[in-house]
């Protein structure tokens, strides 16, 4: 018994000698694999970075050339459209009142900069893509009016330009070239008479005309898109026309035909009422009121009247 006693005093001292070193080597395996795979995680993390500092840098580098373009715009709040328009562009056109505008301190401008223009916003579109460089797509309605623009912005080579290219077609007409009738009696065998030659533009408007002969006669409101005054105007952009059959056309979101409304006659005085502010047109047959209409988002209004035969009607 003495024997085996030493000899198990004697094996659990080579057991305990040997533990701490199987527990170093232990701990420094786990040592090894935990830094392993920290240095997995950091070069995961490392690649990570990489990756966003270039998204950082290219996404930086796209912002300097969208400020350098958009520092490049001038930008214009005509009628209420917005538009914007290279300076480099519009630095070409260098004795047109835009240009100028653009340099002048006196401009006004609305909340966020943008210039501020009284003109139709709409067309103010085709005036820029002619300052581009672009050929307008001329129609009937809006041929007249683009020239009027290119003018009034002082944009006189482009507009001596589409005059001489279409010089003889007829397709470009001003409206000076046209008689605008304001007489206190107006007869045509067939014609469009226009109240005044000053658009309305704001406030409260009207006029009163008296059937004397009526044998084809209507009254209504034009725009500035009537240039045709040897035919009825009722199918025209932002026109409206009470015609003495009782029937009752207007075209400003779209184009509308009503039947069924009073009809006139000799003797019988038809009232028209324009108010620009809430944009509101009331019709009146002996003071009574025949149809109220929306104008929309129509600007420029005119009076007007449309005969034909042996018509004539009287203003009040």
């Amino acid at each position: 018994m003495s024997q085996f006693n030493v000899f198990s005093h004697q094996g659990e001292n080579t057991e305990a000698t040997e533990n701490p070193t199987l527990q170093w080597m232990r701990t420094l395996g786990k040592m090894v694999a935990d830094v392993s795979k920290l240095q997995s995680v950091l070069s995961e993390e490392t690649l990570e970075c990489d990756e966003t500092i270039r998204s950082h840098a290219s996404n930086a580098q796209r912002l300097r050339k969208l400020s350098r373009h958009t520092a490049s715009l001038v930008h214009f709040n005509v009628g209420g459209c917005h538009h914007s328009i290279s300076d480099s562009t519009l630095s070409k056109h260098a004795t047109s009142m835009l240009y100028h505008a653009t340099k002048s301190p006196e401009a006004i401008r609305d909340s966020s900069g943008r210039i501020l223009l009284d003109r139709d916003g709409e067309l103010f579109g085709e005036v820029l893509n002619c300052m581009r460089g672009y050929r307008p797509q001329f129609t009937t309605h809006n041929a007249a009016l683009l020239l009027e623009d290119l003018e009034y912005y002082g944009l006189i080579n482009i507009l001596e330009k589409l005059q001489n290219s279409h010089g003889g077609q007829g397709t470009l007409v001003r409206s000076r070239d046209h008689e605008t009738h304001h007489r206190t009696c107006l007869r045509a065998a067939y014609c469009v008479g226009i109240v005044g030659e000053t658009p309305l533009i704001q406030g409260k408007h009207g006029v009163s005309f008296r059937v004397k002969r009526g044998e084809y006669v209507g009254v209504g409101v034009v725009s500035d898109f009537c240039r045709a005054f040897n035919q009825e105007f009722h199918k025209t952009q932002h026109c409206c026309v009470y015609y003495m059959t009782g029937v009752f056309y207007s075209n400003y979101s779209h184009h509308v035909k009503e039947e069924g409304l009073d009809k006139f006659a000799a003797g019988d005085t038809l009232s028209i009422e324009i108010d620009m502010n809430s944009r509101i047109i009331t019709f009146y047959k002996n003071e009574s009121i025949i149809r109220i209409i929306s104008s929309d988002h129509a600007t420029r209004l005119r009076f007007a009247s449309v005969m034909k035969f042996d018509s004539e009607v009287e203003i009040l």
